[in-house]
């Protein structure tokens, strides 16, 4: 494989844990809540894994002001 083949490969790579993903988030009383309605969380976690539709979903990642 020649340096270009690599390079791109390993841009993919990179690309794919990329964690500078904006989250968009309502939750104006959340503790992670930001200016544009971002959350600045590290990381989120959204369940129930049984939800079915977007009214069963909760973040748990949720920590009140």
């Amino acid at each position: 494989m020649n340096d270009q083949s690599n390079n791109s490969k390993s841009k993919q790579h990179s690309h794919e844990h990329d964690h500078s993903n904006i989250i968009n988030c309502d939750v104006t009383n959340c503790y992670y809540h930001g200016s544009a309605n971002c959350c600045h969380a590290k990381s989120i976690n959204v369940g129930p894994n049984y939800a079915i539709s977007e009214s069963d979903t909760v973040c748990s990642t949720f920590k009140n002001k």
